[in-house]
């Protein structure tokens, strides 16, 4: 009875096996097969990730259907190499019906390249501020109350939100609560004020020291602006630095332009009273929401992302583990998201990932992307390498070797019989 157990017992174990694999990704080669935005791959040891040090900042226009989509365009691409440091944007367009379609920042939609006029497909937390913009009354659009939520988690992201002239309003109508609910990012309230003034000059009232008057662009105590006026808006947080003026610069005619800087999350968002009148934004206009966008990305810092391709293991698998070399040197960090599915287009939502750790994630399918962020874009996070360890179900396997090293063994289980 003991030799038939003992003969049972290797017949089982060597009738299945267990198959093992790896995702490796440590060469240029590796890197040029993913996608990348704001990150670099560099020439050190086999290849790297690198976050840039110049990066084309990447604003999403969400503007109310059948108006312009030129006007804050042609400002923007007017001076943005004139400041220090000179920066470069990329603006894309998606209208505001599209938009509050959003259920999640992860959402993926059609742009338009504002420049080149080429589409692309994006998911919203792809860009690094969000522009609502511009006409009179928003054109009578508000956010719908997924769209105002994906708002607030996409401010969550650390990116910036710039509002314009009667998104957050009192008046138009239903006065937008949906705009008007997002307090918490943009740190305004309404109040109804007993007339609305209108102005084409601003003054200064708050001489704070503040990096967003100053970089890139110093912008003046005062300056014109395109015909506007206030919307019933009132501060909760952040700081109210311009408001509307005379000529001789002794009337308040209350809100112009207001920060909030969020220090939990690290995000900027502006209101502008800039977009009552349809047109190009003066000259310190644009540099002031210039400004804005240049501290919305991460505060002056940077952010980017590395996208890898889809890899097919062949057959369902268990993602056991993951591990990464990386930098992050001074106020840099690198985090590291997975998601896995049984097919290309049905993957799952991204989980986080630690280095060195397990994932205990299935499918026939994966994809990683990897962030990087930088407070000064002076200290920039590399990612040297990533492994990705997967094992596939115990499936039988009786092989000429395991038949082979099975026969060895009973074999000498007859001799030993035999010579008892």
């Amino acid at each position: 009875m003991r030799v038939k157990v003992t003969v049972f017992i290797i017949l089982i174990f060597l009738s299945f096996s267990t198959l093992a694999g790896q995702i490796i990704e440590t060469t240029t080669e590796d890197f040029q097969q993913g996608e990348t935005s704001n990150v670099e791959i560099i020439q050190e040891g086999d290849g790297a990730l690198r976050l840039v040090n110049n990066p084309v900042i990447k604003v999403l226009q969400v503007y109310p259907n059948g108006h312009s989509t030129t006007v804050f365009r042609d400002a923007i691409f007017a001076y943005q190499g004139a400041g220090n440091p000179p920066l470069n944007f990329d603006i894309y367009l998606l209208p505001v019906s599209q938009y509050n379609t959003a259920q999640s920042v992860s959402d993926v939609f059609d742009v338009v390249n504002a420049d080149t006029g080429q589409h692309v497909n994006m998911s919203i937390d792809q860009f690094d501020v969000i522009f609502f913009g511009c006409a009179d009354c928003y054109g009578g659009w508000d956010l719908s109350q997924s769209s105002a939520q994906v708002t607030r988690e996409f401010a969550h992201l650390g990116k910036g939100v710039i509002f314009s002239h009667d998104t957050i309003v009192r008046g138009c109508g239903n006065n937008h609560p949906n705009f008007a609910s997002l307090t918490d990012v943009h740190g305004l309230q309404l109040r109804v004020g007993s007339s609305y003034p209108r102005y084409t000059r601003v003054k200064r009232i708050n001489m704070a020291n503040d990096p967003i008057l100053q970089t890139p662009f110093q912008i003046p105590n005062s300056f014109t602006t395109l015909l506007c006026h206030w919307s019933g808006q009132q501060v909760v947080n952040g700081i109210m630095w311009y408001v509307g003026t005379d000529e001789n610069g002794n009337a308040n005619y209350d809100m112009y332009w207001h920060t909030y800087h969020n220090t939990t999350y690290n995000y900027y968002s502006a209101y502008f009273s800039f977009g009552h009148t349809e047109a190009v934004p003066q000259e310190w206009e644009a540099k002031a929401m210039i400004n804005c966008m240049y501290h919305s990305y991460q505060g002056g810092g940077g952010q980017g992302y590395y996208l890898s391709r889809i890899y097919n293991v062949g057959s369902y698998a268990h993602f056991t583990t993951i591990s990464w070399n990386a930098s992050t040197p001074g106020q840099s960090s690198l985090t590291v998201q997975v998601r896995t599915g049984n097919s290309p287009s049905e993957l799952s939502s991204w989980v986080n990932a630690q280095n060195n750790s397990d994932l205990n994630l299935t499918g026939n399918y994966l994809q990683f992307r990897v962030q990087m962020t930088s407070q000064n874009l002076q200290d920039l996070p590399i990612l040297y390498d990533i492994t990705i360890n997967y094992i596939f179900p115990p499936v039988p396997s009786l092989n000429f070797y395991s038949i082979f090293i099975l026969l060895m063994i009973l074999s000498l289980l007859i001799i030993k019989l035999k010579t008892n």
